[in-house]
């Protein structure tokens, strides 16, 4: 599985130029779509953008056949309501936990993981 839980400018290349490595993650069973940063303090335009990005990013990998599991992430309670939207809460699902543990916030159906081994793209 390969995780985008990096500094955003490591992955930046997958939103600028999507194309450039489709083959790369087709190879693995799963992708998550890009966590890009969700600081507190961070105009809410910029959160939404980076919302705008992971799902677009996600929608785009699924439509050239990859199995992508959702990065869900939110800056504060005003952004979890539309960060969360529309993302179907039967199937798994990553969350960061610090946000979660921080503003008490339920887990309930959702799948925390851990990942295992830290692959970026430019070691792929």
């Amino acid at each position: 599985m390969v995780h985008f839980f990096l500094y955003d400018y490591r992955f930046e290349r997958v939103w600028k130029n999507p194309d450039s490595d489709i083959e790369k993650l087709s190879r693995y069973r799963a992708v998550l779509s890009p966590d890009f940063s969700m600081y507190l303090e961070m105009a809410p335009v910029m959160q939404l953008y980076n919302v705008f990005r992971n799902r677009w990013c996600g929608a785009y990998w699924a439509s050239k056949g990859i199995r992508v599991i959702p990065s869900v992430n939110w800056g504060d309670e005003s952004m979890k309501q539309i960060t969360t939207a529309e993302i179907n809460i039967r199937i798994p699902m990553i969350t960061k936990s610090i946000g979660i543990r921080l503003m008490n916030i339920p887990c309930r159906g959702h799948l925390s993981i851990t990942p295992v081994a830290h692959l970026s793209l430019s070691n792929m």
